[in-house]
């Protein structure tokens, strides 16, 4: 009788600890999908989601050249203004990269991710608004912008998801910062198609709408443990 009570008590006490592993497991992919909207797939997003609609924004600048000085740009000015706009985005990924170390030290990892949205929310503006005020400057600033916030995301999403997750999941979790990078890779490029959003009055839309997902997923992220001192 007694050896029956316990063996029932085993039975029972091995399945709430399996409901539990599987609770927390569930939890850690959440966590791990609204971290990495803000980081990684931001990131690979926003790298091939100018690629599409190039045509149209040439058009664009050229359009904006010609109402400024009353003649075309030369096709190598207009291979300089496009380089600019590529290159700015890496440009503003180094940016952050250096910026990521102080401020997860200052303000710590959740809150970095949540103070780097104050980019994205700026970059998001100065893209969709540059057709609309026939502004390039614009368009190549908001890439500017956009790549600092990438920067800051893709250091300190596997930093916050390291430090928050169970030591048996570590490894799992690592993984996700480059699967999530190719995802957005692959979202990017087909946002950016014509058939989608790469139409000469879309493209600004295609550029800024994706900017308002690290502000609703990072709300969402609770903070990790306290790390040598530090807040997350």
């Amino acid at each position: 009788m007694i050896l029956t009570k316990r063996a029932s008590f085993d039975l029972s006490s091995d399945t709430e600890m399996t409901r539990r592993s599987k609770l927390a497991t569930f939890r850690m992919c959440l966590l791990a999908t609204a971290t990495a909207i803000g980081g990684s797939f931001q990131f690979g997003l926003n790298l091939t989601l100018i690629n599409s609609p190039t045509k149209a924004v040439q058009e664009f600048m050229n359009a904006t050249w010609l109402s400024r000085h009353g003649e075309a740009v030369s096709p190598a000015g207009l291979l300089l203004l496009w380089s600019l706009v590529v290159a700015a985005y890496t440009a503003g990924g180094l940016l952050g990269a250096l910026l990521a170390g102080p401020l997860a030290v200052r303000v710590g990892r959740r809150n970095g991710l949540l103070a780097s949205n104050a980019f994205t929310i700026s970059a998001a503006l100065m893209m969709g608004l540059s057709r609309a005020v026939e502004s390039f400057e614009l368009l190549i600033a908001g890439r500017l912008v956009m790549g600092i916030n990438s920067g800051i995301g893709l250091n300190l999403q596997p930093m916050y998801l390291g430090e928050s997750a169970l030591q048996s999941q570590r490894g799992a979790l690592s993984m996700t910062t480059i699967i999530f990078c190719t995802i957005g890779l692959i979202v990017g490029q087909l946002v950016g198609l014509k058939q989608v959003m790469g139409e000469p009055h879309l493209w600004p839309l295609a550029l800024s709408l994706p900017a308002s997902l690290p502000p609703c997923s990072c709300c969402c992220c609770p903070g990790c443990p306290r790390v040598h001192g530090t807040c997350c």
